[in-house]
């Protein structure tokens, strides 16, 4: 009956030194935790200031190039600024017969240098 007696005492030792164990543990998986949802927290800050500085540069960007326009319209230096470089099949189709009257009115006037001189 001792043997038993002693054994039962060892086990209710194991048994609050396990509950000690368990009870660190879930504080530090609680610590854990705070730190994961502050990193996520960090994370989409982060990831929200890259939008926005995106945003700013295409920003930058878009100003840029109506300033350029702006000018380029003050200046007179363009004619077919909206046509240029267009992805638009009928905006293309329109720039490309612009080009084919200028190139029948340099041919045009091509041949009469040569028939004059």
């Amino acid at each position: 009956m001792d043997c038993r007696v002693s054994a039962g005492h060892h086990m209710d030792v194991y048994a609050s030194s396990i509950d000690d164990i368990l009870e660190d543990e879930e504080h530090y998986a609680d610590q854990l935790k705070e730190y994961l949802f502050y990193a996520e927290a960090l994370r989409a800050v982060c990831r929200k200031h890259e939008l926005m500085q995106y945003d700013l540069e295409m920003a930058a960007q878009d100003l840029a190039s109506k300033k350029q326009q702006c000018e380029e319209l003050a200046t007179g230096d363009c004619e077919n600024i909206f046509f240029e470089g267009s992805d638009y099949p009928a905006l293309r189709s329109r720039n490309s017969r612009a080009e084919r009257s200028q190139n029948k009115d340099a041919r045009r006037t091509n041949k009469g240098r040569r028939t004059t001189t």
